[in-house]
């Protein structure tokens, strides 16, 4: 690949290149020769140097460039933005839900949607799952995924539309592979969906599932929320 030729480039040729003319004109094994060979060396350092540096960071900010544009063309903008639901609203759907679907690529290349109950804390999701299946080989293969949670699902017959309020998540998922960190993940879905257990019977439960337990986390990536627009105009009314 090409790189422009900046002034600071052109600035240290053109000063290695009178070094070098001033270093032909001294005699062999004169001290003088021996200090004009030096400042040559360290010329070509620093210009070797300065060049690696500029490259490097025009490497970088194409690299940014690329991964902006990605994601432009991975997380669209919502098309009807004012239904969208505001980050707060998208954390308390996740906050009070129990249920959705996670979506990975599947065997063949087919999309594989699975529905599951989920953990949600400190800004990430948690999922609790046997060591082997579909699920697992899928995000090993490939970690990019898809949540959805529906908070509201109701069906209106004489308006022929739905009263509906759901969140979308992307992000990458792996497994939990430290134990302390897999250990406060499960305690912590254990808490959430049985709140009136004992912690002696909840850890004892924990401790008897253990070994084929197995704990994922989801880093979000995007996060978009939406609801039906007669919601939306019934909370302008409220107004």
């Amino acid at each position: 690949m090409e790189y422009p030729n900046h002034k600071r480039l052109a600035k240290s040729q053109k000063k290695l290149a009178k070094l070098q003319r001033q270093l032909s004109r001294k005699s062999k094994g004169s001290n003088r020769r021996e200090k004009a060979r030096i400042k040559v060396a360290r010329s070509i350092s620093d210009s070797s140097w300065g060049e690696l540096r500029r490259q490097l960071e025009y490497k970088a900010g194409e690299v940014s460039n690329k991964m902006e544009k990605e994601l432009c063309i991975m997380f669209r903008d919502m098309r009807r933005k004012k239904q969208a639901l505001s980050p707060e609203d998208c954390a308390a759907v996740l906050s009070r839900g129990t249920s959705g679907v996670l979506a990975v690529l599947g065997d063949g290349g087919y999309p594989y949607a699975v529905p599951l109950s989920y953990g949600w804390e400190d800004g990430k999701l948690y999922f609790h799952c046997a060591k082997e299946g579909h699920k697992l080989d899928a995000i090993r293969a490939e970690p990019k995924v898809s949540f959805c949670v529906i908070d509201q699902d109701e069906v209106v017959p004489l308006e022929y539309t739905t009263y509906f309020r759901s969140v979308i998540v992307f992000g990458t998922i792996h497994v939990i592979e430290d134990e302390a960190e897999k250990r406060t993940r499960i305690e912590q879905l254990a808490k959430r969906y049985t709140p009136e257990d004992s912690a002696e019977h909840r850890q004892a439960m924990i401790e008897d599932y253990w070994n084929s337990l197995c704990l994922l986390e989801l880093t979000i990536k995007s996060m978009t929320g939406k609801e039906a627009i007669e919601i939306v105009k019934e909370k302008a009314a409220e107004h």
